[in-house]
């Protein structure tokens, strides 16, 4: 995704974690022009099993819906 211009008009959200053993270095999962939210201490694994995930993911999806 680094490697290609981000379109224009396309919002883009990361979730990250520097507790992620995944993904080295943690800001990895990240992307310039992106929205990055910090999960820590969430861990890979989390993101599927914690309710908090998928409330941030909901909450993301809510903010880019027009009114």
């Amino acid at each position: 995704l680094r490697r290609k211009r981000w379109p224009k008009g396309v919002r883009a959200v990361t979730f990250w974690s520097r507790s992620d053993l995944m993904i080295l270095p943690p800001e990895a999962a990240t992307l310039p022009g992106a929205t990055a939210i910090e999960m820590t201490p969430f861990t890979h694994y989390s993101y599927l099993i914690d309710p908090k995930s998928w409330e941030a993911v909901h909450r993301s999806l809510k903010q880019a819906t027009p009114a």
